[in-house]
């Protein structure tokens, strides 16, 4: 079942008119926007690594590459390195999509791309993200987002996981996609506030680029895809931290699914026979999904066990898997309590 955008089309942004003195841009320079609460380490080895692209990129990227951290709520104030241009602006409101609103508005350049601050950008990732910026046919562009960092066992698990996931969306030539994903896209700013810029309802990471894909398809906007554009998300510290991420996003999936999700055969194939099928580990895949699901299930059902007990019914496997499933329940009650 296709995700179905359930909200009403947002307004435009209002575009900031008046350039900022302080850092003034030329006209076909690059902003990245980084959206940070606390996490001091990981966004000081983001922005280490921005620093090296920007300098692999100087000869391709016409004028300047700068970025703009925007600080949501951190109890700590970020900082850039001193061979990073740009600045840190405190957000605008609570939330990850009001965060990056707030850079984007904040923003002179014509072209914006996005990444997270637990994330690390590859060397060539602006050279990769260059070869789009004179194409006036392109205005969003989706990098890969489903590349993960090996710190942790789980690392390459959940890269095989959402690498799986994510190539459903992807079209056949590889150079085109249905969803995004805020990690790594490279967007033009007018296109992004024409469509209202980031969904603000969330107050933690949910669901917010799956509605801002929503909104421009509505919008007719091709969503272009460059598997060469690639960055690496911290690998999960552990189940548990990954389960709680999960449990997040589905949360967030009422404002893609409202109150009328997919069938629940539909769901126990999507999340748990095809991922097994592909040779995923069941230790991995049951709890994370079983969270994902509860998350969602906790915004519209009496119980957040409630939908992801009846989906796994109707899985003949689970009988084979009862002690990766049990852990994935195991979280929920330590959770609830």
């Amino acid at each position: 079942m296709a995700d179905v955008l359930v909200t009403a089309r947002p307004a435009p942004l209002m575009v900031a008119r008046r350039r900022n003195p302080r850092m003034p841009l030329p006209p076909h320079a690059v902003t990245v926007i980084v959206p940070v609460r606390d996490r001091p380490d990981l966004l000081a080895k983001l922005t280490k690594s921005l620093a090296s692209a920007r300098k692999a990129a100087r000869s391709e990227i016409q004028g300047e590459v700068v970025c703009i951290v925007v600080d949501d709520r951190s109890k700590v104030a970020p900082s850039l390195p001193g061979d990073l241009p740009g600045r840190v602006i405190a957000s605008a409101g609570p939330g990850p999509g009001t965060a990056r609103n707030t850079g984007a508005q904040a923003a002179t350049s014509a072209w914006l791309l996005f990444t997270d601050s637990d994330c690390a950008v590859e060397p060539d990732w602006l050279l990769a993200a260059a070869r789009h910026l004179r194409d006036p046919t392109k205005h969003v562009v989706q990098g890969d987002p489903t590349r993960y960092s090996q710190s942790t066992v789980y690392g390459a698990r959940e890269e095989a996981l959402y690498r799986h996931m994510f190539a459903t969306y992807v079209a056949a030539d590889r150079l085109r996609t249905k969803m995004l994903d805020s990690r790594n896209l490279l967007v033009r700013r007018d296109a992004l506030l024409g469509v209202g810029g980031f969904d603000t309802s969330g107050l933690d990471a949910m669901a917010e680029s799956r509605t801002l894909a929503a909104r421009f398809r509505a919008a007719g906007t091709e969503l272009h895809y460059a598997e060469d554009m690639v960055v690496r998300h911290e690998a999960p510290a552990s189940l548990d931290h990954e389960m709680a991420a999960k449990f997040r996003h589905g949360r967030g999936r009422v404002g893609v699914w409202g109150r009328r999700p997919p069938e629940e055969a539909a769901m126990a194939w999507r999340y748990f026979a095809e991922p097994l099928g592909k040779g995923m580990d069941p230790g991995y895949v049951f709890p994370v999904h079983i969270a994902f699901l509860a998350g969602y299930s906790h915004e519209t059902c009496a119980s957040p066990t409630d939908l992801p007990t009846r989906v796994l019914r109707l899985l003949p496997e689970a009988a084979l898997h009862s002690a990766a499933i049990e852990a994935g329940f195991r979280w929920l009650r330590r959770s609830e309590g």
